[in-house]
């Protein structure tokens, strides 16, 4: 955000975006909880699909980027 001035140029904005860093990064529990095949039949997925496979595949993408070979989904 920060090298991207021009378009988040909103102090608040700035300011409560930096507040989340000191929370616990929860990626792996949302991964866990959508790659289980009958979490994606609810309507609550099929009803955003689009956009909720894309955050999908954006966490698991940022995930992979240190990912360990232990890790198990299902």
């Amino acid at each position: 955000m920060l090298s991207n001035p021009d378009i988040f140029n909103d102090r608040q904005v700035i300011v409560e975006t930096e507040t989340l860093t000191g929370y616990p990064p929860q990626t792996e529990i949302i991964e866990n909880f959508w790659l289980k095949r009958r979490k994606r039949e609810v309507c609550s997925w099929t009803e955003h699909r689009g956009i909720n496979m894309v955050m999908l595949a954006t966490g698991l993408a940022l995930s992979r980027q240190d990912a360990t070979p232990t890790k198990k989904y299902g």
